[in-house]
């Protein structure tokens, strides 16, 4: 059950800029009822501008859309810090918090969690200072 309720959750993730209204189950609207709040990982440094943490906020476009759901769902968001990245995920492996944001699909991390479809994309790049001369 908790990983088809935390599957649905990281659904809306991806959905949520199309999404006029939630529709859930009978079993999940149940777990939503006992479980009134989301605890989500965040850590020092974050990632910039996908989520970030400044002055015990926690901003950027996965908090955004996971506050967006949050309310839609009619549950609060409970925000655990951690020191690093690591720390965050273990945390998810053992199941201490619901949700980790911008996370890459990559097979170290798929035995302890469940994955959404990509809700952002980004291309990297170098930029540098252009030369007049």
């Amino acid at each position: 059950m908790f990983h088809r309720v935390a599957c649905l959750l990281l659904l809306l993730f991806a959905n949520l800029a199309h999404a006029a209204s939630i529709e859930l189950t009978g079993e999940e609207r149940e777990w939503l009822r006992t479980h009134p709040a989301i605890t989500v990982a965040t850590y020092n440094g974050g990632w910039p501008p996908f989520e970030r943490f400044d002055n015990e906020t926690l901003s950027g476009l996965g908090p955004a859309y996971l506050h967006d759901v949050a309310r839609q769902l009619g549950v609060s968001v409970i925000v655990r810090r951690y020191r690093s990245w690591e720390e965050a995920f273990e945390a998810g492996c053992r199941r201490e918090i619901d949700v980790l944001m911008i996370v890459s699909l990559v097979p170290p991390r798929t035995p302890c969690l469940v994955f959404t479809s990509s809700y952002a994309e980004r291309t990297p790049v170098a930029g540098g200072r252009a030369s007049r001369t």
